[in-house]
């Protein structure tokens, strides 16, 4: 495993967990809870702790008069999404019961003590005004909560349209990428543009995403020596970069650099797809498990260096943590690069990590543990449930095993029993808990997940022709139409998946022992062709007869591929040079 190097900053705040037992020390002490929300990769978190939070009279006042919890953001994406207040590190102030009573990001020490004082002073001197404040805001939550309970929308190519629209106004067309400083990559937005720019042949619409690949690959925020994104850009020129690195965010840019370089051929992209490739093996892979850990430090002296200094230098800290989402991403993408670059080895690498996440934190009617540290942690999160639903789709796609779909199937039935509201629509984020403390009573339906869970339902309802999934997937994204224009351009995620549902997918079927050396190759070449809505499956004659029946297809010739569309159908295919020309004919 990877050397969990002990921080070099001495915590000498009493930090307690988010727990039963921190919760009825401040009611039982009548403290208000100090709450800090931090990452092992947060540059500003190191500094909090090494200045305000080794601050004496803050030490002591912390101790004695707050009850002070520490909650990873990573780890704890579920309290994260209901206290952050904008950043990392959070300071949030709470009650006993969770309530935000104040709050800031970064604070220095004489910041932090004058907003002590004047929470105590409230939270003593006028606890009365404080509970009407507080159940006035509760009130107010819980009508709006109601209101979008009812809501509903309708999702049509316009959605699409709409989310393209504010794509377009957020690009910056002097350096490349949406919005202005700081500067993220936003990868879903660079895929919405190459997707619609293909399918209507939109010129505008591929050069913001062709601009975009290049100007990040070409700037600082790319780490041009070992490899690997960084988070974001403090400039909107992407050459002052925060130093982390992450792997959900360099996950993520590899499968659209990679799609980026199948649509456009440049060898930029392709240089740059494999240097992340090279900094997550080099990096953030760990031998033993096989699995991929969740980020590196901002260690900016050391990405400061020139290359033959950084040799001499240990490496930035990495947190050894196994995040299942994350991981189930990076499997994604190292399956679609073993069949960009036509090397079989990324394809081992991915179903190293999918089995090493899959056997650590797979619980059978309790879906997928978001995290293991050496045992699983916090099960049940719909991020959790869909990317790894997405990963086993990915390698069913790839080796054509019906397994890895039997799998995301299951997964996708946890999603439904534990997560599905049967009466609106859409996906909470969490499972209904009736211990939940704070404001983890209050379930969530977030854009960004009901995107990427409503894909899954989707595509496993194409890939079963069960319509049961395909309604989740309708179900989730018109739960929460009323609401994805807010969001402007970080829509999207919803945008991909609206996409995808009003639009005929592009389904190519192999027919044929999936073992055979022409079943795999035809997957692979049908795999490394751009198409942003694409199925791929084989489907074994001599063990799933029922479904080529259902298919409307004959056992034989075999192996072949046919390549569907609508009502399109292509004859049987059996050279795999012919499948480029196959899929370009078939009606967009």
């Amino acid at each position: 495993m990877f050397d969990a190097q002990e921080d070099e900053v001495l915590i000498e705040i009493p930090w307690r967990q988010w727990t039963v037992d921190a919760f009825r020390q401040a009611r039982e002490g009548d403290r208000p809870i100090l709450l800090s929300i931090s990452a092992t990769w947060c540059h500003w978190c190191r500094v909090m702790d090494e200045s305000t939070f080794r601050d004496p009279e803050i030490l002591r006042r912390a101790s004695t008069e707050l009850v002070p919890i520490r909650v990873d953001a990573d780890r704890r994406p579920d309290i994260n999404n209901r206290y952050n207040l904008g950043g990392w590190p959070t300071t949030a102030f709470l009650t006993a019961e969770g309530d935000l009573l104040a709050g800031e990001t970064f604070m220095p020490p004489e910041e932090f003590l004058s907003v002590l004082d004047e929470v105590l002073s409230f939270y003593r001197d006028r606890r009365d005004e404080m509970e009407k404040r507080l159940e006035r805001r509760r009130s107010r939550r819980s009508r709006i909560s109601e209101l979008r309970h009812r809501m509903r929308g309708d999702v049509t190519p316009e959605t699409v349209d709409t989310v393209v629209a504010a794509i377009r106004q957020a690009y910056d067309a002097e350096h490349g990428g949406f919005g202005t400083a700081p500067k993220f990559p936003m990868p879903e937005a660079i895929e919405m543009a190459m997707a619609v720019g293909q399918a209507t042949q939109d010129d505008s619409l591929l050069d913001i995403a062709r601009s975009s690949l290049r100007a990040m690959a070409e700037g600082a925020i790319y780490d041009q020596v070992d490899g690997g994104f960084f988070r974001y850009s403090t400039s909107a020129n992407w050459n002052e970069p925060h130093y982390e690195k992450l792997l959900n965010s360099n996950a993520r840019l590899l499968s659209t650099y990679l799609h980026g370089a199948e649509l456009f051929g440049e060898p930029l992209f392709w240089q740059t797809a494999r240097g992340i490739l090279a900094y997550l093996e080099a990096n953030l892979r760990d031998e033993e498990s096989g699995a991929f850990a969740g980020s590196a430090d901002a260690d900016e002296d050391y990405y400061q260096m020139r290359p033959d200094a950084r040799r001499l230098r240990r490496p930035p800290r990495v947190d050894p943590t196994l995040f299942t989402d994350w991981n189930a991403m990076a499997v994604c993408a190292l399956f679609e690069a073993a069949a960009a670059l036509h090397k079989p080895y990324y394809a081992d690498l991915a179903v190293e990590a999918l089995e090493a996440i899959w056997s650590r934190s797979f619980m059978p009617e309790a879906g997928m543990a978001h995290y293991h540290d050496g045992s699983p942690h916090l099960t049940g999160l719909l991020s959790d449930q869909a990317w790894m639903g997405h990963a086993l789709i990915a390698a069913q796609s790839y080796l054509g095993r019906g397994d890895y779909l039997n799998r995301a199937a299951e997964l996708l039935h946890i999603m439904n029993a534990r997560l599905l509201d049967p009466d609106a629509g859409g996906f909470y984020d969490i499972p209904h808990d009736p211990a939940a403390l704070g404001r983890l009573q209050e379930r969530l339906k977030l854009l960004p997940e009901n995107s990427v869970a409503a894909d899954l339902a989707l595509q496993l309802g194409r890939l079963t022709a069960s319509d049961e999934h395909q309604e989740a997937a309708m179900g989730a994204l018109e739960a929460l139409a009323p609401f994805y224009k807010a969001y402007r351009h970080h829509a999207a995620p919803y945008g991909l998946a609206a996409y995808r549902l009003v639009r005929p997918p592009l389904h190519l079927i192999i027919v044929g022992d999936p073992t055979a050396e022409l079943s795999s190759k035809l997957r692979t070449v049908a795999l490394a062709i751009y198409h942003p809505n694409r199925l791929v499956e084989t489907v074994d004659p001599n063990l799933a007869p029922g479904r080529l029946e259902q298919l409307g297809l004959s056992a034989m010739p075999a192996p072949a591929l046919y390549a569907r569309s609508g009502a399109h159908t292509s004859p049987p295919i059996q050279d795999p040079a012919e499948v480029r020309a196959a899929i370009e004919a078939v009606p967009a």
